[in-house]
Parts: C-alpha cells; structure tokens; sequence
C-alpha cells in the first residue's frame, strides 16, 4: 500500500507540471534572448502560426569579443538626406548623423551612420547603421 501511495504521489507531481510543453527562451546574451523571446511571443511575433510552433531560436552569428569596439563618432551637420526603401512601398528618410572610425586587428575602419529624420519620442536616441 505505500508503495502504491508513493506512485500516486509521484505520477500527481509530474501531471501537475506547469513547465511542460514550455521551451526555455534561448539565447548567448541579453539581447539574444530579448530578440528570442520577441519572436516566440504569438503577440509580438512577425512569425505565422505554422512557423512559431516549431520556432527555437534564431540563428545568430558566435560572439566574438574582438567585435565589440568602442568607436569615435564625427558628426557630419548639415549633410544631404537619404531615402531608404523598405520592404514595404514605404520609404524612410535619414539623415546622415555621423561616421564611426574604429580599429580591430590593428586595421582602421569607418561606417557612416544615420538618425531617422521623423525623430519620435521613440526613436530620438536612436541611430541607424544599414549594412
């Protein structure tokens, strides 16, 4: 009999089980698993229904630290605007805000980089490097 009350006990708990049929949020850094969770979210997905059943992960490049740089910004005031076509029949316009120099393996590089010229509350601290 207590064995049998042990069994029941047991085949209790794991029926109970909350965390099943939950995929763990994946993900090598915070913003890795932020951009994950976006995507497994039905609400927040731009995934369809189809896709967001079997969805894991994103595939993300390994990290490497010799990638993360600190750059020097110039700003370039009073530089030409530029018009970017989206995916959709929308197009945005930039403004040019400045180009980045920085070093990795002792090599000089540069990339110029943009603010959206409709500035939002949103979208005020924010800057666009289109690659």
């Amino acid at each position: 009999m207590k064995f049998l009350n042990i069994l029941l006990f047991i085949i209790l708990f794991v029926s109970c089980d909350t965390s099943r049929g939950k995929r763990k949020v994946l993900g090598a850094s915070d913003f890795q698993i932020a951009i994950n969770a976006e995507f497994k979210d039905a609400s927040t997905s731009p995934l369809l229904k189809k896709d967001l059943k079997k969805f894991t992960t994103l595939d993300f490049f390994p990290i490497q630290p010799k990638y993360k740089v600190t750059a020097i910004l110039t700003k370039t005031p009073d530089a030409p605007l530029y018009y970017f076509p989206t995916t959709t029949k929308r197009t945005v316009v930039y403004e040019k805000y400045g180009i980045v120099t920085f070093r990795i393996d002792n090599q000089s590089f540069s990339l110029v980089i943009y603010r959206d010229k409709a500035v939002s509350a949103t979208s005020k601290n924010k800057l666009f490097l289109p690659f």
